[in-house]
């Protein structure tokens, strides 16, 4: 009786511990949609297709969004930025790594535009 008490408790750890990694890494995909839209720079006219980003200002935005649904160390909390580029100065994908303590995430998001 003692071990099955034991692996129902352990299964429901590790469930529990899967969940909550998966809707950290959830809620950084959705942030870094809605601030990718949010930033992006319509001021400059470009072609059909390509997707030019204000980088600081996304950066920014993006760390305050997060920060403010998430419970994370704000003092700890480091966030590392990678952008593909397309060649030209647009962009097509973007990946963010967030450590905060020993938890890390991370998350790529395609900024797709119609063409």
């Amino acid at each position: 009786m003692f071990v099955g008490l034991f692996m129902i408790l352990i299964v429901a750890y590790y469930s529990l511990n899967g969940y909550t990694q998966d809707s950290s890494v959830k809620s950084i995909q959705e942030t870094l949609r809605t601030t990718a839209i949010s930033n992006r720079d319509d001021s400059v006219r470009i072609e059909k297709g390509r997707f030019i980003l204000m980088k600081d200002d996304f950066e920014k935005d993006f760390k305050e969004k997060f920060n403010k649904g998430k419970n994370l160390n704000n003092d700890t909390t480091k966030y590392d930025f990678d952008y593909l580029s397309d060649g030209k100065d647009g962009i097509k994908a973007i990946k963010v790594k967030v450590v905060s303590g020993k938890q890390t995430y991370q998350a790529t998001c395609v900024l797709n535009v119609a063409d």
